[in-house]
């Protein structure tokens, strides 16, 4: 599992710094505004999305940040779910944060380690919360798939076999 800027699910919330997903909020709930707003408070959005409704963003960036919030919170439900059976996750899981992210830190990702019996590990790269968007995606990519085949060698690590 790679997780990146991304509080887990027990982690208390902090209105306007760190605010888990709701449980399995509805897509009526994250509205158009509402995602402008917030990628423009985070510095995410150009300034001019919010007065464009026919724009780029709102045609292809608004559904896969609002289809994100959603899995979010679905992953959210499911995962309090296994924690109430004591079942951690069998696979390893990759936090990664931004160094200036204002609104997941470390201390939120180290606290992933909890949900795993494998191996846990956080890096932590040079950006804000959208860190994904410099240079260092694609060595995070790399080092998630290479994490991925390894523990595919491991026989029973993950029920069927598969990931």
């Amino acid at each position: 599992l790679a997780v990146g800027a991304s509080p887990p699910p027990h982690f208390p919330t902090v209105p306007g710094v760190c605010e888990a997903p709701p449980a399995a909020p509805s897509r009526d709930d994250i509205t158009d505004e509402r995602l402008l707003r917030f990628a423009a408070d985070l510095g995410a959005a150009p300034g001019d999305t919010l007065a464009a409704p026919g724009s780029l963003w709102h045609r292809t960036v608004l559904p896969v940040l609002r289809d994100d919030l959603l899995l979010a919170g679905a992953l959210r439900t499911a995962a309090l779910a296994e924690e109430a059976r004591g079942t951690p996750f069998p696979v390893p899981v990759l936090a990664v944060d931004g160094q200036d992210d204002p609104l997941v830190g470390a201390a939120a990702l180290d606290g992933w380690a909890r949900w795993t019996d494998g191996r846990f590990v956080r890096r932590t790269v040079p950006g804000d919360h959208f860190f994904v968007r410099g240079p260092h995606a694609p060595r995070l990519i790399g080092r998630a798939c290479r994490v991925v085949r390894r523990t595919r060698r491991v026989p029973g690590l993950i029920s069927g076999g598969q990931l």
